[in-house]
């Protein structure tokens, strides 16, 4: 897991997650179920979240690490992204059981 420091930032995953969000729809176009690449959203929120909680510190939304644990804006972020990955896991369940 990575480390996040405060006060860095760490925009240049946004372009790693689009390519491999977008490149797994186009691979999974290829083998013959575009539902599966769903699985790349969550496995990203996941990631995410881990690393946050670990460094104690979370990105903003410009994905910079801004906020140290302890404040509300730290709380309200985590809070926020654990709702985000069980809305993802909905999401992604439904995309490939249906």
């Amino acid at each position: 897991m990575f480390h996040l420091e405060l006060g860095r930032s760490y925009l240049w995953w946004f372009p790693i997650f689009g390519t491999a969000f977008f490149g797994g729809f186009v691979v999974c176009e290829f083998l013959g179920g575009r539902n599966w690449a769903i699985l790349t959203l969550p496995a990203f929120a996941a990631f995410l979240l881990s690393c946050e909680l670990r460094s104690g510190v979370v990105l903003d939304s410009w994905w910079r690490a801004s906020y140290a644990k302890g404040t509300w804006q730290y709380r309200a972020i985590i809070a926020w992204q654990v709702i985000f990955l069980i809305l993802c896991v909905g999401l992604t369940y439904l995309f490939v059981t249906f």
